[in-house]
């Protein structure tokens, strides 16, 4: 019995230590395997130091003056003359307009008829003695019309399609001289298919000579063979450039008659201008006549035709000023400068003050500017020179800080920092990248950059705590929220609840949350 109670004891105790040797196993894995999961952070004690700040930013290039090219008549574009960028003189070219009839010219047009058909009605009550001298005037508006109707037939072409056109005539004439260059230079011109042929034959024939020939006389034939071949090769070449010749010839003719249509239509357009010219003159003058007899005579007793008369005269050079705008209207550049803004493309219709370019003077100087935290702009003064980053901007740019000014979309925490840039390569539109500020200062606190987080609510750290198990310590991210003074291209002055002998996480293999478990980086 005694023996038996002996073996249940040991038995029990070999279960016991081979349940704790299991267990001890168990929780070193699980402990080992957990450990390998956990995110591996690296850390850095903080540290005092000096900073030296720099603020960076960037912006983009503008001119210091700009210009809004408008029209002020609703207008189809016919052309676009320069691109974004381009660099312009004061009349040259921007658009061309089409040949059209502007709502604006129609407005005028309507409202000089009302004006006319009032004055007669008036002159018709004020004096019925002269209906001979207002049928005249009459007649002479009604010629005036005509003339306007005729010229309005004709579509005057611009000089610029003439000058286009000449152009294409020059290249044409010159690629045929060229090809009858090249063709004279074979030897051979008028070339048709039946002589192809026939020297075909004779090549041939030259060839079944050479077969029956005999060993003597066939040197002199391969040599006969060899010039058959070039001349029948130079035979061809000159077909070839006959072909050519032909094809040329027939766009010239086009592009000549095309050419006189332009000119005809322009000439036309010019007669019947001049036609407009002589029949409102004669209106004027039938106008002025009137008005001289009633003022001799003394008759005139309306003396609102006076007004009415200077209103058809006022209107008559508005109608006739907006039908010149209508044909052949190019809208040049008013200054010199770089086009930055272009808001239209050919085939569009404008709008009446719609800007259709913008122009910015290059003789006025350059700005750029950005935004940056209050805090970052006490670090400044105006006048201190930024230097320019990027290996695009050689040595000649210059920025020099001239004003500091609340931030309108944030006035509270920014401020915009506006820099005068110099430089022989400084243009419009270009983007500028700037650092600023030389002034060091020692700080109690230093982080890597690296370990300075943010949030919805503001700048943190992330430290290792340290806690002791049975099996080790544990280490434990937790949140330190802190401000930042002052950074510069490696570290941040940092204030808040940091001391010395703290571990801040720099870097992390896997996203980290306060309260999370991390191993150390080893090393």
């Amino acid at each position: 019995m005694a023996e038996e109670k002996k073996f249940k004891r040991g038995w029990v105790k070999n279960v016991a230590i081979i349940f704790l040797a299991v267990l001890l196993v168990l929780t070193f894995f699980s402990n080992t395997i957990m450990n390998r999961s956990l995110p591996e952070v690296a850390v850095q004690y903080t540290q005092s130091g000096t900073i030296t700040a720099k603020v960076r930013g960037s912006g983009t290039i503008t001119a210091n003056s700009s210009y809004n090219v408008t029209l002020e008549q609703t207008r189809e574009v016919a052309t676009v003359a320069v691109k974004v960028g381009d660099t312009v003189s004061a009349g040259d070219l921007l658009f061309t307009l089409a040949d059209t009839e502007s709502e604006e010219l129609k407005a005028a047009r309507e409202q000089l008829d009302a004006l006319n058909l009032q004055y007669r009605i008036d002159t018709i009550n004020a004096n019925a003695a002269y209906s001979d001298d207002q049928k005249a005037i009459a007649d002479a508006q009604d010629a005036l019309n005509k003339a306007i109707a005729k010229r309005e037939q004709y579509s005057g072409s611009s000089s610029v399609e003439i000058a286009a056109m000449k152009s294409e005539i020059a290249d044409l004439q010159e690629e045929i001289n060229s090809l009858k260059n090249k063709q004279a230079e074979t030897g051979y011109s008028g070339v048709t298919e039946s002589m192809l042929k026939e020297q075909e034959r004779a090549i041939e024939d030259k060839e079944i000579e050479i077969r029956n020939a005999s060993s003597e006389q066939l040197p002199a034939l391969e040599l006969d063979l060899d010039r058959l071949n070039e001349d029948y090769d130079d035979m061809k070449d000159a077909a070839r450039y006959g072909e050519k010749i032909t094809d040329a010839e027939n766009d010239l003719a086009q592009a000549q008659a095309i050419l006189e249509q332009l000119q005809a239509n322009s000439t036309s357009w010019a007669e019947a201008d001049a036609e407009v010219a002589t029949a409102q003159k004669a209106l004027n003058d039938l106008v002025y006549q009137l008005e001289q007899k009633q003022k001799v005579d003394g008759s005139i007793t309306n003396l609102n035709l006076e007004a009415s008369r200077k209103k058809i005269a006022e209107q008559q050079k508005v109608v006739n000023e907006l039908l010149a705008e209508s044909v052949n209207a190019e809208i040049t550049a008013p200054m010199a400068g770089i086009v930055t803004t272009i808001n239209v493309a050919a085939g569009q219709t404008t709008s009446a003050d719609q800007p259709l370019a913008i122009i910015e003077a290059d003789d006025l100087g350059y700005s750029v500017s950005f935004s940056v935290t209050t805090e970052q702009a006490k670090t400044l003064t105006l006048g201190d020179q930024a230097e320019v980053s990027g290996y695009y901007w050689g040595p000649e740019i210059k920025a020099v800080l001239t004003s500091i000014k609340n931030d309108p979309e944030n006035p509270g925490k920014n401020k915009i920092l506006n820099f005068t840039v110099t430089g022989d390569e400084v243009t419009a539109g270009s983007q500028l990248s700037l650092s600023i500020g030389q002034r060091s200062q020692d700080y109690p606190t230093i982080v890597p950059n690296s370990a300075v987080r943010n949030d919805s609510t503001g700048d943190f750290v992330l430290i290792v705590e340290a806690k002791s198990t049975p099996l080790g310590n544990r280490y434990i991210a937790r949140r330190v929220d802190v401000q930042v003074l002052a950074k510069d291209d490696i570290n941040s002055a940092v204030s808040g609840g940091l001391t010395t002998s703290d571990y801040v996480i720099t870097t992390s293999s896997k996203p980290l949350e306060p309260g999370m478990q991390v191993r150390l980086v080893e090393n």
